[in-house]
């Protein structure tokens, strides 16, 4: 039997230089690449996509280019003319949409539709976007077109029936996984403090920061040990910085960019790893401190609980007291933080880029029987 010939389209890729949906979107390509029954293209000229040009798929590198109104415009047209024409000639039998580019409906000619929704945050909860509206724009269409719709977790799959009225018989689980370079295995590095609190990622909105910081401030003045680190996204604004200073921890918190190296490492020396967001699709970050044995705390909204499924302690988002509580917990119970993280690295086995290539390449089939 021939191998099914997937093309991933490039609309994530141009987008993120850094970012979840595209580490997601690369891995799997990459595990995909490692299986007999699936070839897999990226017929694209542009990118701006660390992780890509990090897996030896070459394209065009912008992520220097100078920006202007309409560049990336202009760069995604031309990404989907190349993509279109490789439908059109026949060299693809299942377009994977990478984001929510809903111009790839008329583009995949012969061949099956496949776009994978990481979570249903904008359409759940528009208020949180404001004027400018979701910024999944085409994602209704493309999941109507859609021949198969793949689902990060069953709570996105969930969010997908009650706000599109998604027929659940077009939905398939594939979970992402931790990537190899997310995991710490070597000797320390850095230098860092010996007990430390942890948040990943953005910070602004649903990620919750500023309520967390509420919470973590008293348990901080309470231990004059404990830091606190925040590591990716952008340095500390104006704002967060009084925020710091007027709670009197200005040389107890910091921010790190924090290469994926360092991020790994940063995850398996911390004490508590806290992800207080408001709402998750998945929840990669919970993941990967499983994977480096950090006891970890997290909401209980959205897909979390799922992902966590006993392995870390979940508190209300909205409740600065059940935080500081569930945190105060772990971090005053050596017993119980050695628990949490057997049991985080016990869960994080369930999850990896094979068997998600494996459940993938089973949607490939389906589709194209």
């Amino acid at each position: 039997m021939s191998p099914i010939r997937v093309a991933f389209d490039g609309d994530i890729f141009l987008r993120e230089r850094f970012g979840g949906i595209s580490r997601v979107m690369t891995e799997l390509g990459v595990a995909l690449r490692a299986r007999n029954d699936v070839r897999v293209s990226w017929p694209f000229l542009f990118s701006a996509n660390a992780y890509l040009r990090d897996a030896g798929v070459r394209h065009v590198d912008v992520s220097g280019w100078p920006n202007f109104r309409g560049r990336n415009t202009v760069l995604a047209l031309a990404n989907r003319a190349t993509t279109a024409a490789a439908a059109l000639t026949g060299r693809v039998d299942v377009l994977h949409a990478t984001f929510y580019d809903a111009g790839l409906i008329a583009q995949r000619r012969r061949g099956r539709l496949v776009v994978t929704v990481h979570d249903m945050i904008p359409e759940k909860f528009p208020a949180w976007w404001g004027d400018s509206g979701s910024p999944h724009r085409g994602k209704r269409e493309l999941v109507e077109a859609a021949d198969a719709v793949c689902v990060v977790s069953r709570n996105t799959a969930a969010d997908l029936v009650a706000c599109f009225g998604t027929d659940p018989g077009k939905l398939h689980h594939v979970s992402p996984a931790v990537s190899d370079a997310m995991i710490f295995r070597g000797a320390p590095r850095m230098a860092l403090p010996a007990r430390y609190l942890l948040f990943v990622g953005r910070r602004n909105g649903y990620k919750n920061f500023n309520r967390f910081f509420a919470a973590a401030a008293p348990l901080m003045k309470a231990r004059a040990d404990l830091h606190l680190i925040c590591a990716g996204a952008r340095p500390f604004d104006g704002g967060e910085v009084r925020m710091i200073d007027a709670a009197g921890l200005a040389g107890r918190v910091r921010h790190l960019g924090a290469s994926d190296a360092e991020l790994a490492e940063l995850y398996g020396r911390a004490t508590l790893f806290v992800f207080p967001s408001l709402y998750e699709g998945f929840g990669v970050p919970l993941l990967e401190a499983f994977a480096n044995g950090c006891a970890a705390a997290a909401s209980d909204r959205g897909s979390l609980p799922e992902v966590g499924a006993g392995a870390c302690a979940h508190f209300d988002p909205d409740s600065e007291e059940a935080m500081g509580i569930a945190m105060a917990a772990i971090l005053d119970d050596d017993g119980r933080r050695r628990d949490l993280a057997a049991r985080g690295l016990k869960r994080a086995g369930d999850f990896s880029w094979p068997d998600s290539a494996a459940a993938l390449a089973s949607v490939y089939r389906r589709v194209t029987a």
